[in-house]
């Protein structure tokens, strides 16, 4: 019937339908739904849908169930805040690098493992990802930002100013 099954690249139009305006055109959009899968399973999907592996010490045990409106189309970081919020009951999280995902747990994370992005890139990340932003600044110092950065920073959040570097070789 030409319906995409689970998982199955939606043609690029899609977001035109059902009144889908959150979607950019470049982006792939993806029928996404799962029931009663194992965790092992549904990582396995993310990674065929994106051709990055997936790594991770931690797996959620039990099922995923996500049941989408019919017709729902979804970005990659639409599935990803789906994901996070399942992997949150089970107080792990998914972080999306640049060569891969890893899953780790959500207590204390170490911020070496999140990518690096800038203002600009974080329209491409869902809402429940994690990064490090790279913020210029250009008329305020780091100093003067700092407490405003802190009432926007996520239960995960820390702000961190610029570090005094020396020069190589000294």
């Amino acid at each position: 019937d030409g319906t995409p099954q689970r998982g199955e690249p939606a043609s690029q139009g899609a977001s035109k339908d059902k009144g889908d305006s959150s979607a950019k055109p470049e982006e792939k959009l993806i029928e996404f739904q799962m029931r009663n899968e194992p965790w092992g399973k549904v990582l396995e999907w993310l990674s065929d849908q994106t051709g990055l592996p997936v790594i991770t010490s931690y797996k959620p045990t039990g099922t995923f169930t996500f049941i989408a409106p019919k017709g729902r189309k979804y970005t990659l970081p639409e599935i990803i805040d789906i994901l996070n919020e399942a992997l949150l009951t089970h107080s792990m999280l998914l972080i999306r690098r640049e060569q891969s995902f890893l899953v780790t747990a959500a207590g204390k994370l170490d911020p070496a493992l999140l990518p690096l992005v800038q203002l600009k890139e974080l329209d491409q990340r869902g809402k429940t990802e994690l990064v490090s932003l790279l913020l210029p600044l250009t008329r305020l110092s780091a100093k003067e930002m700092a407490p405003d950065v802190q009432k926007l920073l996520g239960p995960f959040g820390q702000e961190s100013g610029p570090q005094r570097r020396r020069p190589l070789g000294t």
